[in-house]
């Protein structure tokens, strides 16, 4: 009995380092695809983090991340590291927090707050390491990040004066508004898996809090102050106060954009509109920035207009539904 249970351990542990490894390597190995894949790897970490439990799971993690690295091959840079590091940390911190039975505002803003602390000790660790700024690092990976960008526009025939010009403004614009690009990535991967998590739920392979009904789900309406605010701030001459703002107004609509896919979700489930064509609807919001614009309108309106009537009926945050 006991030779049976430890059998089973060591297979779970062989499968969680395989699978959470192949997570991993996909966006380094698999072409455009792989980025979607990747961002997912927080799932296996969670499964076996329920399974197997907190030490088992961070054993795992390890493991895998170290096997992950050495397989980089030619692509091992600091870049592909450091995000593969983070994903092994989204993925602890997020079970972490799960376990906490939280509500998904606590659950996304702890989880968030842990990864992007431990972010920064790694940039600065590695600053430290190599004798570097860790600020210079990141404008070092930003460039070579907008020099592969400006290889494929070179391939689609751009002039060079239209590259050079391209280069410089969007560099600039990724090193302004990095801290809020960081931000938002890391809420967006959260969200993302938390959605995956909700579903899988269903099958019981998953455990995850009763975070109620989704699409009932409304921002603070204070937080529509960010919004002006940080426009105010962006039209403001000074560099340090613009940036500032652009940071504080990017971060405020990822929150109402959130809101908008809400009201979105909410209005499909009460037209009943097919599964498909919900499917296509979530990806044409993500691929065509005209729909994002407007979803980030509808979800900052709502503050005002209360398009789900909400506040009239006081049932904000009721369980019933799914996002």
């Amino acid at each position: 009995m006991i030779k049976d249970v430890k059998e089973d351990f060591r297979r779970d542990v062989f499968s969680g380092v395989i699978i959470t490894i192949l997570f991993f390597l996909a966006f380094v190995y698999i072409p455009f695809l792989g980025i979607f894949i990747s961002v997912f790897a927080p799932l296996p970490i969670l499964f076996y983090y329920q399974k197997l439990g907190r030490i088992p799971c961070i054993l795992i993690t390890l493991i895998a991340l170290t096997i992950a690295i050495c397989f980089l091959g030619r692509y091992q840079r600091a870049l592909e590291i450091f995000l593969m590091v983070e994903l092994g940390v989204i993925g602890l911190a997020f079970s972490e927090t799960l376990q906490k039975n939280l509500s998904i505002e606590k659950t996304v803003s702890y989880s968030v707050i842990i990864i992007l602390g431990v972010g920064t000790v790694l940039v600065y660790l590695y600053g430290a390491i190599k004798v570097v700024n860790p600020w210079h690092f990141v404008i070092q990976q930003i460039n070579e990040s907008v020099n592969q960008a400006v290889n494929l526009y070179q391939g689609l025939g751009m002039q060079g004066e239209q590259i050079e010009l391209f280069k410089k403004n969007f560099a600039d614009f990724l090193i302004r508004a990095f801290p809020s690009f960081v931000v938002v990535g890391t809420v967006v991967i959260v969200w993302m898996n938390i959605l995956i998590a909700k579903a899988l739920s269903k099958t019981g392979r998953i455990r995850l809090p009763d975070f109620g009904d989704l699409s009932r789900w409304e921002a603070p309406d204070i937080l529509v102050w960010g919004v002006i605010i940080g426009g105010l701030l962006l039209l403001s001459k000074g560099l340090m106060l613009s940036s500032i703002g652009l940071n504080m107004l990017i971060i405020s609509l990822c929150v109402f954009f959130f809101q908008g896919i809400a009201i979105v979700s909410y209005f499909f489930h009460k037209k009943n509109i097919p599964l498909f064509l919900r499917a296509v609807g979530y990806m044409l919001i993500v691929i065509q920035q005209l729909f994002m614009l407007i979803v980030i309108g509808i979800g900052l309106f709502d503050v005002w207009a209360d398009f789900r009537r909400l506040k009239k009926q006081g049932l904000s945050g009721l369980n019933g539904g799914e996002l």
